[in-house]
């Protein structure tokens, strides 16, 4: 062919390239002063060439390259459609991996194109790297629906196109599944094109930072008999946007899984939260007035916060006469604890309140959330609790709280009983702390009877082996009460001690574990 220069009102600058279905050259469109590609064909028959344009010139679609023009000048038959700079995938390839969620994309906009064709009985019959297009604004061009049907010389990609078999739809989907197989691997999926002696390798074998997933779909497509690949292009989109939309939700949920993993290890922390609050102080309010129930509440945080304090706690907040506070360790915490019940037994020993005062603390030893400010978590309901279902003057710890002491022996524990706390299905095994060195005294002394050891601790559960626990300690209760009845009991009715049952004599001040 002559070198050209004009073809219609096309002024031809430069060639941008060549293949089997014609040259394609960069013009200028002299009457809208508009840059433009310029496809041209040689051709004998130029009215079926000029029939088929006609109706591809018809395909409105944002990611099918638009004809703008055809026409036919000595001999030679042309196309004149939108200029696309960017470039080819074929280039692509050459380059630059590509993520294979951008690849996927890119497939189902292809998809989509070839759907819409199909819908209008066109076939493309020569989808490759070099015929589609990448736009300023990222989005692909399926070009040169390349008159398949008219040129001698078409690119054979299918199967069925190597038994020389005009290419139908399942060939264009054979033929989108190669490119995609490319674009997710940068390998072709056959060792040799038009050789099909047996199915490309898995995709993840080329690649293993695929998805499992996309064997099966590529696979599909890839098929060597063509009605057992997708049925339409339809079909092969919709198989790709459900992979990615599951590949989506499951890059959320691991997006998830690491933001809160990321906050666990930031914000929570194994800890013993305890909870005081005063009983009595009602009273006092009612029957001495509301300056001497402020005294009291003062008296109270000179007890407390120093407490805490020391014993390397943190103050979270106060709530009405009571007191939340939270240790990194549980013996910490059974320490602050021992010694606001010490310090409160001094300030009734002091008679500066005509109506005794008795401090309920609990305890409970578990994950949760740390802020700058206040504490969240199941932990902190469970120690609530457990302060409720403490006596007035009593130290009420959770198993949890006595199995993460680091040392037993320090302060005097034991298990009393189960409790159950509201919320809660199972029992909890609740221990007492002692802090009071008659009181430890006593108890020891009347031990024997008294379910201290471990082997004795019921297991927490619910159902049948609770059931068991129950009846095991109403058994001893009776025996207990009816050994009291018979032959007396050095130790005093814990439901019926008086103050000076638990407190300090006189003057003692330190405390004895």
């Amino acid at each position: 062919m002559a070198e050209l220069k004009q073809l219609g009102r096309y002024q031809i600058v430069k060639m941008l390239g060549s293949g089997a279905t014609g040259e394609v050259y960069e013009g200028l469109d002299n009457k809208l002063g508009r840059q433009v590609a310029v496809r041209v064909v040689p051709r004998s028959d130029v009215a079926d060439f000029m029939k088929e344009a006609q109706a591809i010139s018809r395909l409105d679609h944002p990611n099918i390259l638009t004809i703008s023009d055809f026409g036919e000048e000595d001999g030679v038959a042309y196309l004149v459609t939108e200029f696309v700079a960017e470039g080819r995938f074929s280039h692509l390839l050459e380059g630059e991996h590509v993520p294979f969620r951008t690849s996927l994309a890119w497939m189902v906009d292809l998809l989509g194109a070839l759907e819409y064709a199909h819908a209008r009985e066109i076939v493309h019959g020569s989808i490759t790297p070099s015929n589609v297009l990448l736009d300023s604004t990222g989005r692909i061009k399926l070009v040169d629906f390349s008159l398949s049907s008219l040129l001698a010389k078409c690119p054979i990609l299918s199967p069925e196109q190597v038994k020389g078999e005009i290419p139908g739809k399942r060939s264009d989907i054979f033929a989108a599944g190669a490119l995609l197989y490319r674009l997710l691997t940068w390998k072709s999926p056959f060792a040799q094109e038009g050789s099909f002696d047996q199915a490309p390798a898995r995709v993840t074998s080329q690649n293993t930072d695929l998805p499992a997933d996309l064997d099966e779909i590529v696979a599909k497509a890839l098929s060597i008999k063509p009605d057992e690949r997708y049925a339409s292009a339809g079909e092969f989109a919709q198989e790709l946007k459900k992979f990615i939309e599951q590949d989506d939700i499951e890059r959320i949920l691991e997006e998830r899984a690491k933001l809160e993993s990321s906050i666990n290890e930031k914000f929570t922390r194994v800890i013993t939260v305890m909870f005081t609050d005063l009983k009595g102080s009602t009273t006092i309010a009612e029957n001495e007035g509301d300056l001497v129930s402020r005294m009291l509440i003062k008296h109270q945080n000179d007890i407390v916060m120093p407490a805490i304090r020391e014993n390397k706690g943190v103050f979270v907040k106060g709530i009405g006469d009571g007191t939340l506070s939270y240790f990194e360790h549980a013996l910490d915490a059974l320490r602050a604890a021992v010694r606001i019940q010490a310090g409160m037994d001094e300030l009734n020993m002091s008679k500066k309140f005509r109506t005794p005062v008795l401090m309920r603390i609990g305890m409970h030893t578990g994950k949760c959330v740390v802020e700058a400010k206040d504490i969240f978590g199941d932990v902190v309901n469970t120690a609530s609790r457990f302060e409720s279902s403490a006596d007035p003057g009593m130290i009420l710890i959770s198993e949890d709280t006595y199995n993460a002491l680091s040392d037993k022996s320090e302060i005097y524990c034991r298990f009393i009983k189960q409790v159950s706390l509201k919320g809660k299905k199972d029992l909890f095994n609740a221990y007492k702390a002692f802090w009071n060195p008659k009181e430890i005294e006593l108890d020891k002394k009347g031990g024997e009877a008294l379910p201290r050891q471990e082997a004795a601790v019921p297991v927490r559960s619910s159902g049948t082996k609770a059931v068991w626990g129950a009846v095991v300690l109403i058994m001893i209760v009776l025996l207990l009460t009816l050994g009291m009845k018979f032959f007396g009991s050095s130790k005093p009715d814990e439901s019926k001690r008086s103050i000076s049952d638990t407190v300090s004599a006189p003057g003692t001040k330190d405390v004895q574990h």
